[in-house]
């Protein structure tokens, strides 16, 4: 894997992160 690819997927988890937290929220929330 080249650098610039690590880089680029770094860089999208770290945008998808927020993503995923609210997904987990929702999951767990009782309603």
């Amino acid at each position: 894997m080249t650098p610039e690819r690590s880089a680029n997927i770094d860089r999208v988890l770290s945008h998808r992160q927020p993503d995923l937290a609210v997904v987990m929220e929702d999951i767990e929330d009782p309603h």
